[in-house]
């Protein structure tokens, strides 16, 4: 147990700079991860305040007994996104591996550490959607103190299976696809593959507000069905059934000693075929070629990108999904879109506020914002490089380019043909997005030569938790937002915003560039 709970703290220390903001005797490096902490509480208030409010308009709505079922199903959804765009380098090919193993140990309580670890951060996911449902359900219905007990109870056993659900997916498919020769690959297209369904899934679950108020019954039952534990939960809630409860909490908990039993066996086996390399028996040296700096530090930095299976899913997701928008458009008829979200002339309005679907998802992709971080140990090579600074850093913006530039062209075409908007509509659908794409990829890497993050032993670290990464994502969706409330505010001016947000964020961008490719490196 001790050695368990060692492991566990190691994992919690080494996580959004708790470490250095306890030990670090530099003061930059205390106000960095000061920063991150509050960075953090800013961001949980506000998802906190949108669940709340969520949560009052379906009392508002006449649908508080929806609130229970609806919410697990949320935080089922969410807890199953997360849990798998990561699970892959938390549990499986991990940089400390050789050290981690060599310590004196169990695979079960390696195992339980880092999964205990990421049962805690879904566990805030789950506070900050059940808790104001919880206060909303129990207040509108009077609830008794057993109902009390069992849904601030239910919050702890939420997430579990749902993040046993998505590890055992990741387990699943780093499995499969260590028995390949080219193992990365196929993680990254199962993986891609397993989110989009995913989230499709979400999808197919909402409707209207109008349409809940009419069958909120039947859309309740369609959760219930879909995911049973939410219908354990919200009957023993709504019938005080202590039965149900019980259940629930036997549903959520069983899996997760199967999972951890299982995977221990196999968890050795599975790492070594990852971290083994194939190689050809019939090697020859060729022809050397040259190439210019540029070129070779793009040729290695893209390499670092696709090399990494984490990186590529938390990075690029948004670019995926924006050309899935564009696929789904071309085979939905104008009048299908409108009475499927129940808003008359919903269509016209789309063709209107293209650019700025794909100005939102544009905004959401970076991968300069971990670019540096990812660097580690071996930043001393660029440093040391006969090269200036706007090489490196240029090839990391190309980067982000080639996975952003060609999903906006593809996207600006499919929504061409498929909304048939105006001239000018048409220019902004591929201009917008493509400055936007420019815009995200400067701001992230000049936000990570701000707040790099060497010391990682695990690439989720830097991916996933850095302060670089959370404020690239904060700010470009901000600075998404703020054209499409102009544009929602001023309709009748829509053209002249996306023009003006065009010329802004263009001018910006060139004007961020010059600064950024003037800071060295650290």
């Amino acid at each position: 147990m001790t050695k368990f709970m060692g492991l566990l703290r190691v994992q919690m220390l080494g996580s959004f700079g708790v470490n250095k903001l306890l030990h670090a005797r530099d003061k930059k490096e205390k106000r960095r991860a000061v920063g991150v902490l509050i960075v953090a509480i800013v961001l949980v208030v506000l998802m906190f305040g949108y669940s709340t409010g969520l949560a009052i308009g379906y009392k508002v709505l006449g649908l508080t007994e929806m609130l229970p079922s609806m919410m697990l199903m949320t935080v089922a959804l969410v807890t199953i996104v997360l849990t798998f765009s990561g699970s892959t380098g938390m549990l499986f090919g991990m940089k400390d591996y050789d050290m981690v193993m060599s310590l004196p140990v169990s695979s079960a309580a390696i195992i339980l550490s880092r999964l205990l670890w990421t049962y805690v951060l879904n566990l805030l996911v789950g506070c900050i959607a059940l808790l104001p449902s919880i206060i909303v359900f129990g207040v509108t219905m009077h609830s008794s103190p057993g109902v009390w007990l069992m849904m601030l109870f239910g919050i702890f056993f939420a997430p579990m299976l749902p993040m046993t659900i998505a590890l055992a997916l990741g387990a699943l498919i780093t499995a499969i696809a260590s028995r390949f020769k080219y193992k990365n690959l196929i993680v990254i297209i199962l993986s891609i593959g397993a989110t989009l369904a995913a989230i499709a899934g979400s999808f197919s679950l909402q409707g209207g507000a109008q349409q809940m108020v009419e069958i909120g019954t039947m859309l309740s039952d369609t959760i219930n069905g879909f995911y049973p534990p939410a219908r354990l939960f919200s009957n023993a809630l709504i019938r005080e059934s202590w039965m149900d409860f019980i259940l629930f909490l036997v549903l959520s908990v069983i899996p997760v000693i199967l999972f951890i039993a299982l995977l221990a066996v196999f968890y050795k086996k599975i790492n070594s075929a990852i971290l083994n390399h194939h190689t050809k028996s019939n090697y020859k040296m060729g022809a050397l070629s040259v190439r210019t700096p540029f070129a070779a530090a793009y040729r290695r930095e893209l390499g670092r990108y696709t090399s990494c299976s984490i990186y590529i899913m938390n990075s690029s997701i948004s670019a995926i999904l924006m050309v899935a928008m564009g696929i789904v458009l071309l085979f939905i008829k104008p009048d299908q879109i409108d009475k499927m979200l129940e808003m008359p002339g919903v269509f016209n309005n789309l063709q209107k506020y293209a650019p700025f679907v794909m100005i939102l998802t544009s905004s959401l992709c970076s991968t300069t914002a971990s670019s540096i971080s990812l660097e580690g140990k071996s930043r001393w090579i660029n440093s040391s490089m006969p090269v200036k600074n706007s090489v490196i850093y240029n090839s990391k913006i190309a980067v982000n380019l080639t996975v952003l530039l060609p999903a906006v062209l593809v996207t600006g075409i499919l929504f061409t043909i498929a909304l048939k908007p105006g001239l000018l509509n048409c220019i902004m659908i591929f201009a917008a997005p493509a400055v936007y794409a420019c815009f995200i990829s400067v701001l992230g890497l000049y936000l990570n030569l701000k707040y790099p993050k060497y010391d990682w032993n695990n690439e989720i670290e830097v991916v996933k938790q850095s302060m670089a990464v959370g404020i690239t994502m904060g700010a470009g969706a901000l600075c998404a937002f703020v054209p499409i409330v102009a544009a929602v505010v001023f309709n009748q001016y829509i053209e002249v915003v996306l023009i003006a947000a065009t010329i802004i964020f263009g001018i910006f961008t060139f004007m961020l560039y010059r600064k950024t490719v003037n800071i060295r490196m650290q």
